[in-house]
């Protein structure tokens, strides 16, 4: 689940808008709202790419593309 708080902060802080990001990824405005929104899911390359234009450290792509779900799923298994 994408937290959608903290990668519209990183959206902001880099002086970016959802056009330009939506631009980057190759994909509509509304596409990438659904994603944002966690109506849709980033694919890996659209998450690597968003990582990369904001030079996410392994920390902050956990944060954002896994709002602290993938570490906490993986203890339970």
């Amino acid at each position: 689940m994408v937290n959608k708080h903290l990668l519209r902060y990183y959206i902001a802080s880099n002086n970016d808008t959802t056009e330009q990001l939506a631009e980057l990824l190759s994909i509509s405005r509304s596409s990438l709202s659904a994603k944002i929104n966690n109506k849709r899911d980033f694919t890996i390359r659209e998450a690597a790419k968003i990582a990369d234009r904001y030079k996410f450290n392994h920390a902050q792509f956990v944060e954002v593309f896994c709002g602290g779900d993938c570490l906490e799923n993986r203890r339970s298994s």
